[in-house]
């Protein structure tokens, strides 16, 4: 079996073409929000605060959310480029109060669930609370899952906006060429960031 840092390594490269595009940005936002995603000012080591749209423990929590579902590898991970305070802004300026609530929601009973902090828990019980999240289980049920697949979304949208994640967990070429459709690709190749 395969470490959990390189299984979701392998899933935000196979997402991350696709993520930065447009179209992924109309999946998560309104139709501005490549524009929103491109005017943040990412503040990795400013102190957790309350956002816009999240209070501090919010914050706080998010951040440890990032940390586990893209984590520090040969790049940076989400939590070290801001993607935290990267959703709390793409929230306030291009969603809506119900997908606001969602991500609210997620982050609330993820506390709940770990005895009322779950950045105090260990790296290995916020992953074993992450997975349990996602499969709908230990107390979970569908309707979180949902709202964490929405919060996911968010983070690797954030990520593969952010300089490390558009050139070093991506490849970035301003300008690709034309439709290729069968080029040789191995477990190591990078997705595109730009692909047309």
């Amino acid at each position: 079996m395969s470490r959990p840092d390189k299984t979701r390594r392998r899933l935000l490269l196979s997402l991350g073409s696709i993520a930065a595009t447009l179209s992924a940005a109309e999946l998560v936002g309104c139709e501005r929000a490549i524009n929103v995603a491109d005017r943040y000012e990412r503040q990795p080591d400013a102190p957790l605060r309350a956002g816009k749209t999240l209070n501090a423990a919010q914050l706080k929590t998010l951040r440890e959310v990032c940390r586990q579902t893209i984590p520090t590898t040969e790049s940076p991970g989400a939590a070290d480029v801001d993607v935290h305070g990267f959703i709390d802004n793409q929230l306030h300026h291009c969603h809506s109060d119900g997908q606001k609530n969602a991500v609210r929601s997620v982050l609330d009973t993820l506390n709940e669930k770990a005895a009322g902090d779950f950045t105090a828990q260990s790296s290995a019980d916020q992953l074993a609370l992450l997975e349990s999240l996602e499969a709908a289980r230990n107390g979970f049920s569908g309707d979180d899952r949902d709202r964490f697949k929405f919060t996911k979304s968010l983070i690797v949208f954030g990520y593969c906006t952010s300089e490390s994640g558009a050139t070093q967990a991506l490849r970035y070429l301003p300008y690709p060429g034309g439709f290729k459709g069968s080029i040789p690709a191995d477990p190591t190749t990078r997705a595109w960031l730009l692909q047309s």
